[in-house]
């Protein structure tokens, strides 16, 4: 009885670790991908490309 207490605790337990692992490696990633975008576009400037993206017209004087 007491066997079958340890171990249906012990696989209750790894069950619930590897689920914490697996949703705080989702949150991380979530939370992460602002300061990746960041990071890139920083990046570009610092390579004197201050635009991002293709849809974007091309800098130049002001057409009216």
């Amino acid at each position: 009885m007491l066997s079958e207490f340890r171990t249906s605790a012990i696989v209750a337990t790894l069950i619930a670790v590897v689920l914490i692992i697996l949703l705080l490696s989702v949150l991380i990633r979530v939370l992460m991908q602002p300061l990746i975008v960041m990071g890139k576009a920083m990046q570009d400037m610092a390579q004197g490309e201050g635009r991002r993206g293709s849809d974007q017209a091309p800098a130049g004087p002001v057409q009216r």
